[in-house]
Parts: structure tokens; sequence; C-alpha cells
């Protein structure tokens, strides 16, 4: 377990964390969510994530 927790942390200084930019979108749900739940959980999700793109084409304007 040692050896896995030395490589691990060779591992993270090899290359850079992704930017924000480069990361996907993430919806936290719960395991126990009803199949409605989920799905406005990611419609929201999807919403939101357009209309952040929506405001950064603006701002470069």
């Amino acid at each position: 377990n040692a050896g896995l927790a030395g490589y691990a942390g060779w591992r993270m200084t090899r290359r850079p964390a992704l930017s924000a930019e480069e990361t996907g979108a993430f919806a936290v749900i719960s395991p126990a969510a009803t199949p409605f739940a989920v799905e406005v959980a990611l419609e929201a999700a999807q919403d939101v994530t357009h209309d952040d793109a929506g405001e950064s084409a603006v701002n470069k304007d």
C-alpha cells in the first residue's frame, strides 16, 4: 500500500491539473433518487452549462 501511495504521489507531479474549461460537468445525484429526480437534476445541470457558455460568449464580444 505504501508503494501505491508513493507512486500516486509521484505521478501527480508528472503533469499539471486540467483547467476548469477542460473538465466536464458533474451533477451530484443521490443513489436513492427516483428516475424523475435524476431527469430533473440532469436537465438543470444542462441548463446551467448552457447558461455559462452563453455568458462567456457574450463577455468575449
